[in-house]
């Protein structure tokens, strides 16, 4: 599943996907749309598909062969983008509990900390 934003227009369709300027970011199942949808210059890729060997920020970088990625670490600037619902919705997704924290910018942290905890387990395990 790739997470899509909406970096140009005001909005677009794409089957039953609607990104707006207030709604910007959509995730798609399938690898082939979201490359699609990335080329039309009209999105720009957040999280990448799964299993996906390039990490394509727009149309312009599309052909530029990127290293694939580490375990899903949300860049800071992206979780600043995203308003406090979309942040609860990503933790959910992530499986990153949110019990007690209140506001966006511990939320913020929490996602980052989860993360960062993530990476270093993961790292731990590959050591072993």
């Amino acid at each position: 599943m790739a997470k899509l934003k909406l970096v140009k227009g005001l909005s677009y369709s794409y089957g039953d996907l609607k990104a707006t300027r207030s709604n910007p970011y959509i995730e798609v199942k399938d690898k082939a749309a979201a490359e699609h949808l990335v080329e039309t210059g009209y999105f720009e890729t957040v999280v990448p598909v799964l299993g996906h060997k390039e990490t394509p920020k727009s149309a312009e970088q599309a052909s530029v062969s990127m290293p694939a990625p580490e375990p899903t670490i949300t860049q800071p600037s992206v979780l600043e983008g995203m308003n406090t619902d979309e942040l609860r919705a990503y933790a959910q997704k992530q499986g990153i509990s949110l019990r007690g924290v209140k506001t966006r910018k511990a939320i913020i942290k929490a996602i980052e900390d989860a993360e960062k905890r993530a990476t270093e387990a993961l790292k731990a395990l590959r050591e072993s």
